[in-house]
């Protein structure tokens, strides 16, 4: 899959990375609920840098260190963050459809 230009190892099907990408989304989660109230007292800069963090530590975690400057080229630039994101989060969601469709096509109800 190619996120940026950058080309990344996607396999949704190997339940190493789906793991992986799930603690990941998780503590992507956890760390933008908490930043929440931390946001408040930053200035709009500030913020925009603290999400972009969130993002590109998750790139990291998932792909490996140095994934995100990669990805990213040091920039800071939010819509450019949430929507390497999102392609990856929107894929993983079509993969899950197609698996959903697949597993539906053989399930034991279907074959009586």
């Amino acid at each position: 899959m190619k996120i940026n230009g950058v080309e990344l190892e996607v396999n949704f099907l190997d339940a190493d990375f789906m793991e992986k990408i799930e603690n990941c989304c998780k503590k992507v989660s956890e760390r933008a609920e908490k930043g929440k109230t931390e946001l408040k007292e930053l200035t709009l800069s500030q913020q925009i840098k603290s999400e972009c963090k969130i993002i590109k530590d998750f790139f990291d975690e998932v792909f490996g260190e140095g994934t995100s400057e990669k990805i990213f080229k040091g920039k800071n630039d939010l819509k450019l963050c949430l929507s390497a994101f999102q392609d990856l989060i929107e894929a993983k969601a079509k993969m899950q459809q197609e698996m959903n469709s697949l597993f539906a096509k053989y399930s034991p109800d279907r074959l009586k």
